[in-house]
């Protein structure tokens, strides 16, 4: 049996559906997909809780370096999904077009390692 589960998310970061249904996905690649969302929420966009998602607006993009502050926003939103273990590496840098460009390991409780390569950043 399960422990997570969570919708499927398309190729474009929207709800997976296959033959006219939602698909689910269990375990690994729910925690994959729910860290691809908690990764992906801009502050300020969920109506639920305008304080949930990462301040890409206010305090990531546009800077000219990492700093404290930017760093310590992905790895709380990394460590606090559901089914993340630990927080093995992680690196955020800017590239020579200034985009973001972010590295990490992370372990699961399942022992399963994701990395950011499983996961697709669309800010």
């Amino acid at each position: 049996m399960a422990i997570y589960q969570t919708f499927k998310l398309d190729n474009t970061g929207d709800i997976a559906i296959e033959s006219g249904r939602l698909v689910v996905v269990d375990d690994v690649q729910a925690i994959k997909t729910q860290l691809q969302v908690r990764l992906n929420l801009v502050k300020g966009n969920w109506f639920l809780d305008l304080n949930e998602g990462l301040d890409y607006f206010g305090s990531i993009l546009g800077k000219k370096q990492v700093d404290i502050e930017l760093t310590s926003q992905f790895k709380q939103a990394i460590l606090s999904t559901q089914g993340i273990d630990k927080l093995i590496s992680f690196s955020a840098v800017f590239g020579d077009n200034r985009q973001l460009e972010v590295t990490f390991k992370a372990i699961t409780v399942f022992g399963m390692p994701i990395t950011d390569a499983d996961i697709r950043l669309t800010i």
